[in-house]
Order: structure tokens, then sequence, then C-alpha cells
């Protein structure tokens, strides 16, 4: 795999991590549930930070061909999951608008 097409890949997931903050913020009822969806994301964030480089072996130099299909396969999945939650979140919208059910978290 080409080094800058990972590199780029990298700065595709820190990037917009004040986006997910405000989103989640967003999608949120209350000011304890934002304060709670805030912490997961960080605390996600956080574990996948001291996860991602135990998967860089010595083992597996120079290449790390292991390590770069494992970051490639996390950075794919977040699209479908991203999409899924957008179909979520506007379901949700409707139905509140429309007098619906409330949902909570």
């Amino acid at each position: 795999m080409n080094k800058w097409l990972i590199k780029a890949d990298l700065n595709q997931i820190v990037a917009p991590l004040a986006i997910i903050y405000n989103w989640v913020g967003a999608n949120c009822n209350g000011h304890t549930q934002r304060v709670a969806a805030s912490a997961v994301v960080s605390a996600a964030f956080g574990i996948a930070n001291i996860i991602g480089p135990q998967t860089y072996q010595a083992k597996d130099a120079p290449e790390y061909l292991p390590a770069k299909i494992t970051l490639m396969v996390v950075i794919a999945s977040a699209l479908p999951i991203t999409l899924a939650l957008r179909v979520l979140y506007g379901h949700r919208n409707r139905t509140r608008g429309t007098g619906g059910l409330e949902y909570r978290l």
C-alpha cells in the first residue's frame, strides 16, 4: 500500500473530531445526556488511540500489512455507520416533528 494513502486516511479520522462532538451534542435532549454522550465519544477515541499503535508489530516490519489492513477496515466501516446514524436521526426527527414517540438515550 502507498504510504501517502495511509497518512491521508489517518487525517480523516482526527480532523472531523470537533464535528463529531458537535453532532453528538446536537442530537441529545438534555445537558446531562450531552455530557455523557461526549464522554463516551472521548473515551472511545482515547481507547482507539491506545489500541491502534499496538497493531504495528515489529515482526511485520517494514510493510506492517496487518496493521494497514486493520486501519483500512476500520476507516471503511465508518461510512456505513455514519449513514446508518443519519437515517436513524432523520427518522427520529420526523417522528418527533409529527407528535409521535419521543426517543431518549
